[in-house]
């Protein structure tokens, strides 16, 4: 290569080097942002992407999100009468009730959290959480009175449930005996 063709290498590398410094940086991260309803309350989900998405694409995920959402209220609400946590709540049978592998897995992990925690977190504390107003059933005087929180507590306790994890079944020992996942759902 001569000296003329060392100068112009040398040109194509400087302007390739130049036309790379003065490239466009990449895009900003892009944000999109979902809303909606769910188990009584409202959602908002951020997803941040690397790529724009075009409205197409941004509606499926938004309905994905829903989806599942609407798939979680089906099986473990309080606030739909038909879910699978209201119809064993409504239940007053001691029979083993099947559930859903989800909800199963669900209710297993708060039951593990009532043994980590003593107690604490207790799934079985429904009846409270209506009494008091926070849940689906409203109740006939706030706050309650001694008596009916008395007679409340005498059917809460995550030790009145059993589960059966080859089965999926949950079983109360007690009738009245009634769940809520809000805390972990």
């Amino acid at each position: 290569m001569g000296a003329r063709g060392a100068a112009v290498l040398l040109g194509l590398v400087t302007l390739s080097a130049i036309g790379s410094a003065c490239a466009s940086p990449p895009a900003p991260p892009a944000l999109h942002v979902f809303d909606g309803a769910s188990m009584g309350t409202t959602y908002t989900v951020r997803v941040v992407t690397g790529d724009v998405w075009d409205s197409a694409r941004h509606d499926r995920v938004g309905a994905r999100i829903q989806q599942a959402l609407d798939d979680v209220e089906s099986k473990m609400s309080t606030y739909l009468d038909a879910s699978e946590l209201s119809r064993f709540n409504q239940t007053l049978s001691v029979d083993p009730f099947p559930v859903s592998p989800e909800t199963f897995e669900v209710v297993s992990q708060a039951y593990a959290l009532s043994e980590l925690t003593g107690g604490a977190l207790d799934i079985t504390v429904g009846p409270l959480v209506n009494a008091w107003g926070f849940g689906p059933v409203e109740p006939d005087v706030l706050p309650p009175d001694r008596e009916s929180l008395t007679r409340l507590r005498g059917h809460l306790g995550y030790r009145k449930l059993e589960l059966d994890p080859a089965a999926s079944t949950l079983r109360k020992t007690d009738p009245e005996l009634q769940c809520d996942l809000s805390a972990v759902a």
